[in-house]
């Protein structure tokens, strides 16, 4: 069997997918996590998978601009409570729309699935907010964006680090017309997986899923995970991480292995603009109408970076805030996610015990070193500890 890279490196990105000539390659999953797989009969040894993917090629990256963080909060409150965060993703969308252009990133189907789709009306970019905490099917979108480039249409195309990478690779020229925009990614989750979890909240709520909100604010907290059924049930857990396919996520249990090594950690980044949750910025230190929003994170990395920056700059409150707070704050901008030591167990019992068994055995919260000394002393006492051990 032909390897484009080896698998641990794979991103599951689809560069090679949407490269192909002769449509050799077709993408299958494992444990699963999209891989490509060449059809040998059909391939024609032009080498061009190899010479597009990110993983095994160097993609250019950019320093933030002026080596300065943005905290960013979107003016209009109904903006900010669809949104992860700050509620800068819709401006930015928004205005590539108002100039004719077209919008691609990671939406909810019919089926609940997560797919990359193209939208050019401003009601549908409600489609693309919000996080989704599963990997996202590219199919051929970057073929379509190759083609709505040619014709002359400003294209933005947003996603996490290693799918606008993909882009980038598979396109190889720079557009003028392209605008990219990254979110900063905890890592991919499995979408077979998340497959099983939907079934088993549909199974233990009697009911069919028709919509879910990974970061559903109420008035009280800004995270929470919302399910709603179409017999308008709509079930809210305030504690996410007794929810079995988000502990997975956040543990690392459930991401694929490029992941844990991941080629775009750090400070150096990819795309035109950046945007992520500003965690361990100093809410005193700005004003905040909303306490229960946390602003955005914004690191503008290019001409067409500030290009997108400024054109929205009156939609926003800006606050300028030192790089080194973005990166105390955000952990995909020091380290990838380390390993579980759960996450082998997980997928050798899950094909033979099925997910529920499974995910009640590994897909919990498993207390740390951490959380013992917070329970045994109380919050701001370990908080106070461990700024001294910091010392």
């Amino acid at each position: 069997m032909k390897e484009i890279c080896n698998k641990e490196k794979c991103t599951g990105c689809m560069a090679c997918f949407n490269c192909c000539p002769k449509k050799a390659i077709k993408m299958e999953t494992e444990n699963g996590f999209y891989f490509p797989i060449i059809d040998e009969e059909k391939c024609i040894d032009c080498g061009l998978c190899k010479k597009k993917c990110p993983s095994i090629n160097k993609i250019i990256k950019y320093f933030p601009q002026e080596n300065i963080a943005y905290a960013v909060i979107n003016k209009n409150k109904n903006i900010r409570d669809t949104s992860s965060s700050g509620g800068v993703f819709y401006n930015i969308a928004k205005s590539i729309i108002q100039q004719n252009g077209v919008v691609y990133g990671a939406a909810w189907d019919s089926k609940l699935q997560v797919k990359h789709i193209r939208i050019e009306n401003i009601d549908e970019i409600k489609m693309l907010q919000g996080s989704k905490y599963v990997q996202s099917n590219i199919d051929f979108s970057y073929n379509n964006v190759k083609r709505d480039l040619k014709f002359g249409k400003k294209v933005l195309f947003s996603g996490v680090p290693c799918q606008i990478a993909g882009l980038l690779s598979f396109l190889e020229k720079k557009y003028d017309n392209l605008y990219t925009c990254e979110v900063l990614c905890h890592g991919n989750a499995s979408p077979i997986i998340f497959e099983e979890h939907k079934k088993y909240i549909e199974k233990i709520n009697n009911a069919k899923l028709k919509e879910i909100n990974f970061r559903y604010k109420t008035k009280e907290k800004c995270q929470n995970i919302q399910y709603k059924f179409d017999n308008n049930i709509n079930v809210i857990n305030q504690d996410p991480l007794k929810d079995y396919y988000y502990n997975g996520f956040q543990s690392g249990i459930l991401l694929r292995d490029s992941c844990y090594k991941c080629n775009y950690i750090g400070i150096e980044r990819c795309a035109d603009i950046t945007l992520a949750d500003f965690w361990g910025i100093k809410k005193d230190s700005i004003k905040l109408d909303d306490n229960l929003c946390y602003p955005s994170l914004v690191f503008v990395n290019t001409k067409q970076g500030k290009e997108l920056f400024e054109i929205n700059k009156k939609d926003w409150n800006i606050f300028k805030r030192p790089i080194e707070e973005a990166i105390w704050g955000n952990l995909s901008l020091r380290r990838s996610v380390p390993i579980n030591k759960y996450k082998k167990k997980f997928f050798t019992e899950y094909p033979i015990n099925g997910y529920e068994e499974t995910a009640k055995k590994f897909l919990i919260e498993h207390k740390g070193i951490k959380d013992r000394i917070k329970k045994l002393i109380g919050k701001n006492a370990t908080a106070f500890l461990i700024k001294v051990l910091k010392r």
